[in-house]
């Protein structure tokens, strides 16, 4: 699992650094529970990708200051 992280950060890193592709890339970060309130309140809606299985995909919803939705 390790690997598949570096690897996903590695590109996404790779791709960050491209002035000319940034802009198009969403703000990303390893999931903590810190990072993960910090986007909710922020976008109000967030996906999770887990990192070890591209298939799944999480969002979770902002209902308000203490509820939220996941699907």
């Amino acid at each position: 699992m390790v690997r598949v992280i570096n690897e996903k950060f590695s590109t996404y890193s790779h791709l960050i650094s491209d002035k000319r592709i940034a802009p198009h890339l969403p703000e990303t970060a390893l999931l903590n529970e810190s990072c993960c309130f910090e986007y909710v309140n922020k976008y109000y809606q967030v996906y999770l990708h887990p990192c070890h299985d591209n298939k799944i995909s999480i969002l979770v919803t902002s209902l308000d200051d203490e509820h939220f939705q996941i699907e």
